[in-house]
């Protein structure tokens, strides 16, 4: 099946999700009275699908969202105050010692907590929290897009569910039809020139800055029928094979593989080095082949780029220890973090 394809299905896939853990949703005492602030707890994918839902809960509690990683959460848990927090994690897996450890934290600590997670058999499962187990199966293809997917559509069932409101998706199968057609379009052009072959290796980056689809590396993959090893930290290539290292949650995966093939590269594989003058006058002399890109129909458009509203300018409360106390007062009434 083809990578696009795959994707494309996941919203039909995954339709019935919300209506699966509407009944769960509705017992889980974590969500029976609407929150004043939601405390957000992930990593790696995980914290990806949180922040994509922060603004569906927020329009529907008028909460203040905030996102923390296990670890900072662990060195500064928030202090109870006034009104309800809500501590809402994913962790798809469910194996992530400092996502286990922040949860069950806040648990002990006596904030109502939610777990999102595809294994209900996992060790978040057992820090006493609310759990929701995404019935979704096992995945089928490449990276954990459908997991990634079925925690987004599981936080705006929360977020539903909080404010007592219906569920609406549509605008989650657009941002996915876009992110598809976009990565594939470039897929499909390279895959064009690289058919012939002649090649051991073909590196990509893990994901475009831009629009954080993720989408190239494997769709070309697909398309050249080749193996794909993505999000790799460490790799060896030897007698026509190559191994390499990918760390997931809480757990680093060894994956072998035959040669050609197609390796999407996390951060921390390379260490980049400044060219000495000598190679770079070397380099200009090196051939270097343009060709224009075949990317054919353009199906996506950007109509408008904007940048994010700018920040408040800051405050100075004060000097030295005299400041403290006032400094503390507003971190807990008026940005709420303590």
């Amino acid at each position: 099946m083809q990578l696009g394809n795959y994707i494309r299905q996941q919203p039909s896939t995954l339709a019935d999700l919300p209506a699966k853990v509407a009944d769960d949703l509705i017992r889980l005492d974590s969500l029976a009275l609407p929150p004043e602030r939601i405390v957000l707890l992930g990593t790696g994918s995980s914290m990806n699908a949180l922040l994509a839902g922060a603004e569906a809960l927020e329009e529907a509690t008028g909460a203040t969202v905030l996102a923390k990683e296990p670890e900072a959460f662990l060195r500064l848990p928030p202090r109870a105050v006034a009104g309800r927090t809500l501590v809402l994690a994913a962790s798809q897996s469910g194996m992530s010692t400092a996502s286990v450890e922040a949860v069950r934290l806040a648990h002990a600590r006596g904030f109502p907590t939610l777990v999102i997670t595809c294994d209900g058999k996992s060790k978040i499962t057992e820090t006493g929290a609310d759990v929701l187990v995404m019935p979704i199966g096992e995945e089928t293809i490449g990276p954990k897009t459908k997991g990634y997917t079925a925690t987004v559509l599981s936080i705006f069932a929360v977020a539903a569910r909080l404010g007592r409101r219906p569920l609406e998706l549509s605008h989650l199968r657009a941002a996915l039809e876009e992110t598809v057609d976009t990565g594939l379009a470039v897929a499909k052009a390279l895959a064009a020139e690289l058919k012939s072959g002649g090649f051991d290796l073909v590196l990509f980056g893990k994901h475009a800055f831009d629009t954080s689809s993720g989408v190239v590396g494997t769709a070309t993959a697909e398309l050249l029928g080749l193996p794909c090893v993505t999000a790799v930290s460490k790799l060896d290539i030897a007698n026509g094979r190559g191994s390499a290292t990918r760390d997931l949650e809480g757990a680093a995966e060894l994956v072998e593989f035959a040669l050609p093939a197609v390796v999407t590269i996390d951060e921390g594989i390379a260490r980049p080095r400044y060219p000495s003058l000598k190679g770079i006058m070397a380099a200009k002399k090196k051939p270097l082949e343009s060709k224009p890109a075949q990317l054919g129909t353009v199906r996506v458009t950007v109509q408008k780029a904007k940048l994010p509203p700018e920040r408040p300018a800051g405050r100075i409360i004060g000097e030295g220890a005299a400041a403290v106390p006032e400094l503390v007062r507003l971190l807990q009434t008026e940005a709420k973090v303590l």
